[in-house]
């Protein structure tokens, strides 16, 4: 089992910011998920997995990897390519392993919204997983569980607690602006969105359902 996973979607991406996260990270495993590639070709970083139908890869970028053993799907499919990443990843991982995923966000909104419910995979086999773009970080949790907080003056201000599905029940907010006790989030109401921590420890308590925690800068 792999340790350490980064999944690099074709979405929006910041080239400073994959190579800092590639070179601070142990013995990474990169995947390449179709445009991703393109990211990855910049950086001068070479992924271990190069995967994807190329729909929408720049053709001279793809040429220089022609030698590399490509996973190619049919451009006629029911899965995108970022799912077929996420799914490699979920095989290789253990509840040790940590999963990075960039490019997930930005660009076309269809792919940045199935790209956030994928999420849920990682959640469902205990694996740590978070997307990041330059101004956020994103994770999913499922309850009962409780999600800690640490103040800090280089870390994101706003934290939002967004219901993965119907509803997410026995929220408990401890440390931030707004506290609440056994609240119920649902979707269809922006209950949750623009939190702050204030103390230098916070928590979340979730009872029961699926959290998005968006924390921004």
């Amino acid at each position: 089992m792999n340790k350490n996973m980064i999944i690099v979607l074709g979405g929006e991406i910041s080239v400073s910011q994959l190579k800092n996260i590639f070179y601070k990270t142990d013995d990474p495993v990169v995947i390449a998920a179709d445009r991703g590639l393109e990211a990855l070709d910049k950086a001068g970083i070479k992924p271990d997995v190069i995967m994807g139908d190329f729909d929408s890869v720049d053709a001279d970028v793809l040429d220089k990897y022609r030698s590399d053993e490509l996973i190619r799907f049919d451009s006629v499919k029911d899965f995108t390519d970022g799912e077929a990443a996420v799914d490699m990843a979920v095989k290789s991982s253990s509840p040790e392993s940590k999963v990075i995923i960039l490019g997930g966000t930005g660009g076309r909104m269809d792919h940045a919204l199935a790209n956030l419910s994928l999420m849920k995979k990682f959640c469902d086999e205990g694996i740590s997983a978070e997307m990041l773009d330059t101004g956020n970080r994103i994770r999913v949790f499922k309850g009962p569980e409780t999600i800690e907080f640490t103040r800090d003056e280089e870390a994101y201000k706003y934290i939002s607690l967004i219901p993965l599905g119907d509803r997410v029940s026995g929220v408990n907010i401890k440390g931030f602006k707004y506290d609440a006790d056994g609240i119920t989030l649902i979707q269809g109401s922006s209950l949750g969105v623009s939190n702050e921590l204030i103390s230098d420890n916070g928590s979340v308590i979730v009872d029961e359902g699926y959290l998005i925690v968006i924390e921004t800068m």
